[in-house]
């Protein structure tokens, strides 16, 4: 009967019998431990998290700090490189544009160069007209008016005209007035218009 008994009592423990016997006092024991050792100042959560770490296929579930301030370092280096890429971009962009830029200044001074050089050959020619003319109007001045005036006459009113402008008003008169009174007009008009007229 005693064996029974004992047969009995042993079939009765079952999973549910053993939550109360196992399991609770457990999970008693460690929220006790947790908060003693949570007085003692100890901080349990990181040590919880560093303790699950180290078990094989747990640690892929569990994030430490640690763990979460890489993985922000790695989002903040990210961002700061797609940031610097981008600068990048714009460096060599503005870089491009400076360089067009310096291709247009170069341009327009070879341009400027150009200009100037012409200018000042055709002042070099205009000076050397200018003193052509003066010299061929000494010459002119020292002739006598009935001989200047058919010279005159066959050259291009324009250059009768300047000719005649380098003469002192006196002499001027005398070389109009050995002149046909209708070419002699001609000139005169031209003289005083200063415009051209057709021969």
């Amino acid at each position: 009967m005693a064996g029974k008994n004992y047969k009995e009592t042993n079939a009765s423990t079952g999973p549910f019998q053993w939550l109360f016997i196992v399991v609770i006092p457990f999970i008693f024991a460690l929220v006790l431990a947790t908060i003693i050792a949570a007085l003692a100042g100890i901080n349990v959560g990181n040590k919880a998290k560093q303790l699950v770490n180290n078990v094989p296929f747990v640690s892929k579930l569990v994030v430490t700090e640690e763990e979460m301030a890489k993985e922000e370092q790695k989002k903040k280096a990210s961002s700061l490189e797609n940031e610097l890429n981008k600068k990048n971009e714009t460096i060599t962009e503005l870089e491009l544009a400076i360089q067009q830029k310096d291709g247009k200044i170069a341009d327009l001074n070879k341009e400027l160069e150009k200009l100037i050089k012409e200018k000042e050959e055709l002042q070099l020619t205009a000076q050397q007209a200018n003193d052509r003319l003066q010299s061929f109007s000494a010459s002119f001045k020292e002739m006598d008016p009935e001989a200047a005036a058919p010279i005159l006459l066959n050259l291009e009113i324009k250059t009768a005209t300047k000719l005649l402008e380098t003469l002192p008003t006196e002499q001027r008169g005398n070389v109009l007035a050995a002149m046909e009174p209708a070419e002699a007009a001609k000139l005169a008009s031209v003289l005083l218009n200063g415009e051209e007229m057709n021969d």
